[in-house]
């Protein structure tokens, strides 16, 4: 993908942009990302000499546009750098997919530069099968990290997010991570979403994750977890907790109940049979 990249951007880009120019690099950068994820039958819309390009009003790649008009440069700041990198839905004619863009190889180290990013959103490639590159840790203004429903894998670079203060966000459901789970995102405080849900992790919940006071959500089900749920979790601003459909036993601990006696969590979700709760009558019943 990097030297096709290097050759399209040197032979080919009918922007000519000038190597004195800073953006070069992202120019550089989307390139290697297109040729990573354009295996197979290819992207589903936006793919380079598209004419049909529809999805989010936007043009196709490796056009002689700025790249801020690309499919999925959703925002761009004053000096035209990369804030929201946004692939989810396509809205193409041609009837190949209606979700994600049918990404299919792997996320480029080089991704992981782009670091005015904001927002990473890139959603329903289930053929997006690699790591998460540990060059991603170079993102410390994301405050969204949402990479739902692709064919991501292990391992996980612990220290990954580790620097990445601002996250409110994290969405990493239905993947394929078949890890344990990952223990540097307890040290994201400034979280207040985080959907883990089908993903094969297995092991114990972390008691570590009792340091996540700002959550709102904590979805979990769908997994192979195991063990007893941790006492040392405690979110005063929990709403929703997903637990089920894991092999996870034992007792439901004091703090959980107490947050379900204050009506903040409305949601709360488990296996009944399996976890003795006094206080989740109503979750169970529902």
């Amino acid at each position: 993908p990097q030297y096709r990249a290097s050759r399209w951007i040197y032979e080919f880009d009918p922007a000519r942009r000038a190597i004195s120019d800073a953006r070069l690099i992202q120019r550089y950068i989307a390139a290697v990302f297109y040729y990573s994820t354009s295996n197979g039958s290819g992207w589903a819309d936006c793919y380079p000499g598209d004419v049909g390009c529809t999805s989010d009003s936007k043009e196709s790649w490796f056009s002689s546009h700025d790249e801020c008009d690309w499919f999925g440069f959703r925002e761009c700041n004053d000096n035209g750098f990369v804030t929201s990198f946004y692939i989810m839905n396509n809205q193409n004619g041609e009837g190949k997919t209606y979700h994600g863009n049918n990404l299919h190889g792997t996320l480029p180290s080089e991704f992981g530069y782009l670091t005015n990013l904001t927002d990473l959103t890139i959603v329903k490639n289930p053929f997006l099968t690699s790591t998460i590159p540990t060059s991603f840790s170079n993102l410390t203004k994301l405050r969204r990290l949402r990479l739902m429903n692709n064919g991501l894998q292990g391992p996980w670079f612990e220290g990954l997010l580790r620097n990445m203060t601002k996250l409110v966000d994290v969405g990493l459901k239905e993947n394929q991570f078949n890890i344990s789970l990952p223990l540097d995102i307890a040290d994201v405080r400034s979280l207040n979403i985080l959907t883990l849900s089908g993903n094969k992790f297995h092991g114990k919940i972390p008691i570590e994750y009792g340091k996540l006071h700002r959550l709102e959500t904590l979805e979990l089900h769908a997994n192979k977890l195991t063990g007893t749920i941790p006492s040392e979790l405690f979110f005063p601003n929990l709403q929703v907790l997903s637990l089920q459909d894991n092999n996870i036993d034992g007792t439901m601990p004091e703090t959980i109940c107490n947050m379900t006696k204050e009506n903040k969590l409305h949601s709360l979700m488990f296996d009944c049979e399996f976890i003795q709760c006094d206080c989740c009558s109503d979750f169970c019943e529902a």
